[in-house]
């Protein structure tokens, strides 16, 4: 699926953790004081994992920063992005052997000019 367009959109900070929520294209990512929980839609439910926030900004900057240098950038075993020189694909459990043998993967592909440059300020602050 591609998104060649698709702007981040951020909502107002949370009353409760003091932090934004994030939309990219299908993705959904928030964060409180210590975890990251992305969603994502597979087989007709929102599906969602949770990571360190510190292991989570790491590889966010670490993409965002280098204008996605780096050929692939694995947050942990389940969240990560490749690079496709132009194109960017964000993708949650593709390369994960449990979630794609259940079906509930899912990626999508960006403009890695235009879609990501909001993502600096989602990666450095809440």
């Amino acid at each position: 699926m591609s998104a060649a367009l698709a702007p981040v959109v951020a909502s107002e900070p949370s009353n409760v953790t003091g932090y934004r929520s994030f939309r990219l294209g299908k993705f959904e990512l928030s964060r409180d004081a210590y975890f990251v929980s992305v969603r994502w839609p597979a087989k007709g439910a929102k599906r969602s994992h949770q990571m360190p926030a510190d292991a989570f900004l790491r590889a966010c900057m670490r993409d965002v920063a280098w204008n996605f240098f780096y050929g692939w950038v694995n947050f942990d075993s389940v969240i990560g992005t490749r690079n496709h020189y132009g194109k960017v694909d964000f993708y949650a459990g593709t390369f994960n052997g449990a979630l794609k043998e259940a079906g509930v993967d899912y990626l999508e592909q960006f403009d890695a000019g235009t879609s990501w440059r909001p993502s600096r300020r989602s990666c450095a602050t809440g």
